[in-house]
């Protein structure tokens, strides 16, 4: 099972046009509302962007294939914590969460956190954006672009929406993803959330069996959550 790419990447060549498309619409006296900037052709953006010398993370992200023994385990994460959870803040002092004690912290490049137990691989994204208008943010154009580039990844795969978390002075918006690699049936949930100026992006990938366990550790990590900014 290879490790997902991040998504940063296209998300900033997405909202880079998102941006210049609020500030045209001022400059014009149009209403900079947040369902008109939804109904952007995203694919045409974000192609326009690349052809400016952004990239698909697809093609640029560095991956990593799961040891064979990793897939071949059938050892299920117990569903409660056997001893205090670490603890994470980010570089920039913008959040903090815990999570499982016995999962290792992978260093990665594309990643703000990037974390491994066993077959299962949760990252921590908060991509760096373009220039745009403070508060204006519009979460459906993430969520879409991050849709389209599940389906650029993954042939055939899966995409259902699930009900959010509540989470304190944000927006969110959950997603369910399934799709086969290497004959492994593959299972990801990913947390899109907008909170103040920035986008936050909280996945965990595994395969498919194991998705009843792995909710339980990646919903005690969003339930950890606290903002600090």
């Amino acid at each position: 099972m290879n490790r997902p790419p991040s998504r940063a990447k296209s998300l900033r060549c997405t909202l880079r046009w998102v941006g210049v498309a609020v500030f045209a619409m001022i400059a014009l006296g149009s209403e900079p509302a947040g369902l008109a900037i939804e109904h952007l052709n995203l694919e045409r953006s974000v192609g326009n962007a690349r052809s400016r010398g952004c990239t698909s993370a697809a093609s640029t992200s560095k991956r990593y294939t799961s040891s064979q023994n990793a897939l071949a385990s059938t050892t299920v994460p117990s569903t409660a914590p056997a001893t205090a959870p670490s603890e994470f803040q980010d570089p920039a002092g913008l959040l903090r969460i815990e999570y499982p004690a016995d999962w290792q912290v992978h260093p990665d490049p594309d990643y703000v956190l990037s974390l491994v137990s066993g077959p299962q691989t949760f990252t921590l994204d908060i991509p760096d954006l373009p220039p745009h208008i403070p508060g204006m943010i519009p979460l459906g154009l993430v969520v879409n672009g991050y849709k389209d580039d599940l389906r650029k990844s993954h042939a055939g795969v899966k995409i259902d929406e699930e009900t959010p978390p509540a989470i304190p002075k944000a927006r969110s918006r959950r997603l369910r993803s399934s799709w086969s690699e290497k004959n492994v049936s593959v299972a990801e949930i990913a947390t899109l959330i907008v909170h103040g100026d920035h986008v936050f992006i909280l996945r965990i990938v595994m395969p498919a069996d194991q998705l009843s366990a792995a909710r339980n550790d990646y919903n005690r990590i969003i339930d950890s959550l606290r903002w600090l900014k």
